[in-house]
Protein backbone atom coordinates (compact mmCIF):
# COMPACT_ATOMS: atom_id res chain seq x y z
CA UNK A 1 0.00 0.00 0.00
CA UNK A 2 1.16 3.30 -0.75
CA UNK A 3 -0.42 6.68 1.03
CA UNK A 4 -0.54 10.50 -0.54
CA UNK A 5 -1.46 13.20 1.34
CA UNK A 6 -4.10 15.78 -0.35
CA UNK A 7 -5.84 18.94 0.19
CA UNK A 8 -8.68 20.09 -1.81
CA UNK A 9 -8.35 22.78 -4.51
CA UNK A 10 -11.64 24.05 -5.22
CA UNK A 11 -15.24 23.28 -3.94
CA UNK A 12 -16.75 20.58 -4.66
CA UNK A 13 -19.99 19.02 -5.80
CA UNK A 14 -21.91 17.87 -2.79
CA UNK A 15 -23.14 21.25 -1.90
CA UNK A 16 -25.69 22.72 0.89
CA UNK A 17 -26.92 26.45 0.61
CA UNK A 18 -27.01 25.79 4.73
CA UNK A 19 -23.24 26.03 4.63
CA UNK A 20 -21.74 29.99 4.26
CA UNK A 21 -18.33 30.93 4.06
CA UNK A 22 -15.87 33.12 5.97
CA UNK A 23 -17.58 36.24 4.38
CA UNK A 24 -21.43 34.20 5.22
CA UNK A 25 -22.39 34.01 1.90
CA UNK A 26 -24.10 31.13 1.05
CA UNK A 27 -22.20 27.84 -0.42
CA UNK A 28 -23.42 27.70 -3.47
CA UNK A 29 -20.52 25.53 -5.53
CA UNK A 30 -18.24 28.17 -6.66
CA UNK A 31 -17.66 30.82 -4.14
CA UNK A 32 -16.85 28.14 -1.10
CA UNK A 33 -13.26 28.42 -0.19
CA UNK A 34 -10.69 26.80 2.56
CA UNK A 35 -7.25 27.29 3.19
CA UNK A 36 -5.85 25.37 0.48
CA UNK A 37 -2.39 27.03 0.16
CA UNK A 38 -0.09 25.18 3.10
CA UNK A 39 2.40 22.59 2.85
CA UNK A 40 0.67 18.76 2.41
CA UNK A 41 0.53 17.80 6.39
CA UNK A 42 0.71 20.91 7.71
CA UNK A 43 -1.22 21.07 11.33
CA UNK A 44 -3.95 22.65 12.69
CA UNK A 45 -1.59 24.89 14.26
CA UNK A 46 -0.49 26.45 11.53
CA UNK A 47 -4.01 27.25 9.96
CA UNK A 48 -5.24 30.84 9.11
CA UNK A 49 -8.29 29.79 11.55
CA UNK A 50 -10.80 32.24 11.24
CA UNK A 51 -9.54 33.63 7.96
CA UNK A 52 -10.65 31.73 5.72
CA UNK A 53 -13.69 29.05 6.45
CA UNK A 54 -16.90 27.64 6.49
CA UNK A 55 -19.16 26.60 9.01
CA UNK A 56 -23.42 25.70 9.62
CA UNK A 57 -25.24 24.47 12.13
CA UNK A 58 -28.14 23.09 9.88
CA UNK A 59 -28.68 19.34 10.73
CA UNK A 60 -27.99 17.40 7.23
CA UNK A 61 -26.09 20.04 5.94
CA UNK A 62 -23.51 18.68 3.84
CA UNK A 63 -20.23 20.34 1.64
CA UNK A 64 -17.30 18.79 -0.06
CA UNK A 65 -14.27 19.79 -1.42
CA UNK A 66 -12.38 18.35 -4.62
CA UNK A 67 -8.94 17.15 -4.60
CA UNK A 68 -6.71 16.43 -7.49
CA UNK A 69 -5.72 12.59 -7.17
CA UNK A 70 -3.61 13.06 -10.35
CA UNK A 71 -0.53 11.93 -8.42
CA UNK A 72 -2.63 8.60 -8.00
CA UNK A 73 -1.69 6.34 -11.10
CA UNK A 74 -4.26 5.29 -12.89
CA UNK A 75 -5.89 1.37 -11.86
CA UNK A 76 -4.50 1.73 -8.64
CA UNK A 77 -7.35 0.96 -6.04
CA UNK A 78 -8.06 3.16 -3.44
CA UNK A 79 -9.01 1.19 -0.13
CA UNK A 80 -9.11 3.77 2.40
CA UNK A 81 -9.61 7.52 2.71
CA UNK A 82 -8.45 9.30 6.34
CA UNK A 83 -9.78 12.66 6.49
CA UNK A 84 -8.61 15.36 8.80
CA UNK A 85 -10.19 18.77 9.76
CA UNK A 86 -9.34 21.47 11.43
CA UNK A 87 -12.47 22.73 13.59
CA UNK A 88 -14.10 24.50 16.41
CA UNK A 89 -17.27 25.71 17.45
CA UNK A 90 -18.38 29.13 16.36
CA UNK A 91 -19.40 30.58 19.94
CA UNK A 92 -18.92 29.22 23.27
CA UNK A 93 -21.69 27.01 24.51
CA UNK A 94 -22.74 23.27 23.57
CA UNK A 95 -20.96 21.70 21.16
CA UNK A 96 -22.96 20.68 17.15
CA UNK A 97 -21.80 17.25 15.81
CA UNK A 98 -20.53 16.36 12.58
CA UNK A 99 -19.07 13.24 10.44
CA UNK A 100 -16.75 13.51 8.01
CA UNK A 101 -17.92 13.04 4.37
CA UNK A 102 -16.41 11.53 1.07
CA UNK A 103 -17.31 11.23 -2.44
CA UNK A 104 -15.97 9.05 -5.24
CA UNK A 105 -17.61 9.90 -8.53
CA UNK A 106 -20.92 11.59 -7.01
CA UNK A 107 -21.49 8.68 -4.91
CA UNK A 108 -20.89 9.87 -1.42
CA UNK A 109 -21.06 8.89 2.53
CA UNK A 110 -20.31 10.20 5.89
CA UNK A 111 -18.16 8.03 8.05
CA UNK A 112 -20.91 7.05 10.37
CA UNK A 113 -19.42 7.84 13.93
CA UNK A 114 -20.05 11.61 14.91
CA UNK A 115 -17.82 14.16 16.39
CA UNK A 116 -18.05 17.31 18.33
CA UNK A 117 -15.74 20.58 18.47
CA UNK A 118 -14.48 22.78 21.09
CA UNK A 119 -13.64 26.36 22.08
CA UNK A 120 -10.57 26.09 19.69
CA UNK A 121 -9.46 25.00 16.52
CA UNK A 122 -8.16 21.15 17.06
CA UNK A 123 -7.34 18.39 14.73
CA UNK A 124 -9.80 15.59 14.61
CA UNK A 125 -9.17 12.53 11.91
CA UNK A 126 -11.70 9.74 10.76
CA UNK A 127 -10.82 6.77 8.20
CA UNK A 128 -13.37 5.95 5.93
CA UNK A 129 -12.03 2.08 5.56
CA UNK A 130 -13.18 -0.69 3.00
CA UNK A 131 -12.58 1.23 -0.09
CA UNK A 132 -12.54 -0.44 -3.45
CA UNK A 133 -12.44 2.86 -6.11
CA UNK A 134 -10.66 1.90 -9.19
CA UNK A 135 -8.58 5.37 -10.00
CA UNK A 136 -8.92 6.53 -13.85
CA UNK A 137 -8.55 9.89 -15.34
CA UNK A 138 -11.75 11.01 -14.54
CA UNK A 139 -12.47 10.11 -10.35
CA UNK A 140 -13.29 12.69 -9.10
CA UNK A 141 -12.69 12.61 -5.19
CA UNK A 142 -14.05 14.88 -2.91
CA UNK A 143 -13.61 15.02 1.04
CA UNK A 144 -15.64 17.42 3.26
CA UNK A 145 -18.25 17.34 6.51
CA UNK A 146 -21.64 16.60 7.19
CA UNK A 147 -23.75 18.26 10.31
CA UNK A 148 -25.12 15.61 12.47
CA UNK A 149 -26.11 17.47 15.44
CA UNK A 150 -29.14 20.21 15.92
CA UNK A 151 -27.41 23.16 18.50
CA UNK A 152 -27.81 26.21 17.52
CA UNK A 153 -23.88 25.85 17.52
CA UNK A 154 -22.24 26.43 14.23
CA UNK A 155 -19.45 24.06 13.09
CA UNK A 156 -16.38 25.91 11.57
CA UNK A 157 -14.41 24.36 9.52
CA UNK A 158 -11.17 26.01 8.47
CA UNK A 159 -8.76 23.38 6.96
CA UNK A 160 -8.82 19.81 5.82
CA UNK A 161 -7.06 17.15 3.83
CA UNK A 162 -7.25 13.38 2.98
CA UNK A 163 -4.32 10.81 2.98
CA UNK A 164 -5.29 8.36 0.42
CA UNK A 165 -4.26 4.33 0.78
CA UNK A 166 -3.83 2.87 -2.26
CA UNK A 167 -2.05 -0.04 -4.47
CA UNK A 168 -0.84 0.32 -7.61
CA UNK A 169 -1.75 -2.53 -10.31
CA UNK A 170 0.19 -5.02 -10.57
CA UNK A 171 1.77 -4.94 -14.01
CA UNK A 172 1.10 -8.12 -16.37
CA UNK A 173 4.42 -9.94 -17.62
CA UNK A 174 5.30 -10.02 -20.73
CA UNK A 175 6.48 -12.47 -22.78
CA UNK A 176 8.58 -13.07 -25.61
CA UNK A 177 8.91 -15.81 -27.92
CA UNK A 178 11.04 -17.22 -29.95
CA UNK A 179 11.02 -19.46 -33.60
Amino acid sequence: DTTITLRPTVDGGDDSASWTNTAGTACNGVDCSLEVKEASGASCTNSDGDTSYVQSNTTGAKQTFDIDESSIPDNSTITQIDITVCVRKSTTGAANSFQTRRCADGVCASSGTTLTTGNAYAESTQSHMGLNIIKTATTDIEVGAEIMGSVANNVRLSQISAVITYTTPTPTPSSTSTP
